[in-house]
């Protein structure tokens, strides 16, 4: 399942230029795959978040393990498993401090429901967005 997980982040990130925080190597993907797998207690969880998000092995594994323990402490773990299987980015937030893990509130659990709703549409919502913020500019 690892070597799986690590292929969807190389074809995501197929030539990431050195020196990059894409540029890591399999040994070190596969480390921070085993630490997403320690933290959500699943392979196959593991890897719907990597199918979802691959940038998710990015973060590091230290980082996924506290915010994933201080969202857990907050909502239990199902609801926290749910959250970042909707949005596996909220794991590279800071643990603690301003906008971070400690301090999310409900409305971090909500809105993971909209992010996973609009990522299907995220890029041509984009546009759309950006086509209706720019109007009043045209006119």
């Amino acid at each position: 399942v690892a070597l799986e997980a690590i292929s969807v982040y190389q074809k995501a990130n197929p030539k990431p230029k050195p020196g990059r925080g894409y540029d890591i190597l399999p040994e070190e993907l596969n480390l921070r795959f085993i630490s997403l797998v320690e933290a959500v207690k699943s392979e196959e969880v593991a890897l719907k978040i990597v199918s979802t998000v691959p940038e998710v092995l990015v973060i590091k594994p230290q980082l996924v393990k506290d915010n994933f323990a201080m969202f857990e402490s907050k909502w239990g773990f199902e609801k926290t498993l749910g959250l970042v299987t909707r949005n596996p980015n909220i794991l590279s937030v800071a643990t603690r401090g301003y906008g971070s893990a400690e301090v999310a509130g409900d409305e971090t659990l909500y809105a993971s429901y909209l992010i996973a709703a609009t990522r299907p549409i995220g890029k041509p919502l984009l546009l759309l967005l950006f086509g209706l913020l720019s109007k009043p500019f045209i006119q």
